[in-house]
C-alpha cells in the first residue's frame, strides 16, 4: 500500500512539476527584461520535490532543443525571411538571435525561391520554429539552474562544417544538413491503417533514396562551385546543375522539417 501511494504521489508532484514550470514560463516571458530567469521561476516557487529523474529528464530535453535549435538556425540561415526577398517576409517579424548575438537569414534567394514553390510562408515558418527551438532551449537551461542543477551547452561538440554559403558564419555545428540522412517512415506510419508502431509494425521509407547514406545532392561527384547553392560569380555552375542543387535540398527539407518537428530520429 505505501509503495502505491510512493507512486501516485509521485506521478502527481511530476503533474504539479510540470504545470508550475509553464506558470514560470509565462512570468519570465511577461517580464523579461524586468526580472532574471531565476527569480520568475522563484515567485512561482511550487515547493514540491524535483528528483533526480526530473532532472535528468529535463537536462535531456534541453540537450534536444539545442541539438534541433542548431538544425533550425541553418534552416534560417538559408532560407529565413530577408529584405532582399520581399515575398519572404511573413506578418509576424521574427528578429532571430542567439546568446545576444543577431543570425543573419535569408541568405540565399534561390533557396527561398525554390522552397516558396512548396510554400509562400516556408520563410516564415522556418523563422518562427527557430526561434521556439531556441527560446525552449534557454527556458529549460533557466529552469534547471532555479532548481540548482547545471544547464546544458553542448557547444564543445559544434565540429562539423556550416555551409559555404556566402555570409554564413563559418563556425562548428552539432548537426551537418549537407549530409543528412532522413527516415521518411514517418509518413508511412501515421498513414497505415494495417500496422501498428506499438506492435511491432515495420513502415517503409516514403522517399528510399532519402534514407540511403549521404544523400545524392552533396555527393563529391555531383555538381561543384566556390560558393554552395550556386551563388552567381564567374566560376558559378551551369544554370541546370543549379537548379538541381536547390530543387534536391528543398526535397529534403520538406521531408527532414517535419520529422525533427515530430521528434523521430534523423542522422
Amino acid at each position: 500500500m505505501k509503495k502505491d501511494e510512493t507512486i501516485i504521489g509521485g506521478r502527481k508532484n511530476r503533474r504539479s512539476f510540470l504545470k508550475n514550470g509553464m506558470v514560470a514560463a509565462g512570468a519570465m516571458t511577461a517580464g523579461v527584461g524586468l526580472v532574471s530567469a531565476s527569480a520568475a521561476f522563484a515567485d512561482q516557487e511550487d515547493h514540491g520535490p524535483v528528483n533526480k529523474g526530473d532532472i535528468a529528464i529535463l537536462t535531456f530535453l534541453s540537450a534536444l532543443e539545442q541539438v534541433e535549435a542548431d538544425l533550425w538556425i541553418q534552416y534560417a540561415e538559408l532560407g529565413g525571411p530577408t529584405p532582399n526577398v520581399p515575398s519572404s517576409i511573413g506578418l509576424s517579424r521574427t528578429d532571430l538571435q542567439l546568446n545576444g548575438k543577431a543570425i543573419s537569414t535569408g541568405l540565399s534567394a534561390g533557396y527561398i525561391a525554390a522552397l516558396q514553390v512548396l510554400d509562400g510562408d516556408m520563410p516564415q515558418y522556418i523563422a518562427d520554429n527557430t526561434d521556439d527551438e531556441i527560446s525552449h532551449h534557454r527556458f529549460l537551461n533557466n529552469y534547471l539552474q532555479s532548481k540548482g542543477a547545471k544547464p546544458i551547452d553542448l557547444s564543445s561538440f559544434a565540429i562539423l562544417p556550416p555551409s559555404r554559403v556566402t555570409g554564413v558564419p563559418q563556425t562548428g555545428r552539432l548537426t551537418n544538413l549537407r549530409q543528412l540522412t532522413v527516415d521518411t517512415s514517418w509518413w508511412t506510419r501515421y498513414r497505415s491503417a494495417l500496422q501498428n508502431p506499438d506492435l511491432g509494425g515495420k513502415f517503409e521509407n516514403a522517399v528510399p533514396d532519402l534514407a540511403k547514406g549521404q544523400h545524392p545532392g552533396n555527393s563529391p561527384n555531383g555538381c561543384r562551385s566556390r560558393t554552395e547553392l550556386g551563388r552567381h560569380h564567374s566560376q558559378s555552375p551551369s544554370g541546370h546543375c543549379q537548379h538541381r542543387r536547390f530543387s534536391l535540398r528543398v526535397r529534403r527539407a520538406r521531408w527532414h522539417q517535419p520529422l525533427s518537428d515530430a521528434g523521430s530520429e534523423s542522422k
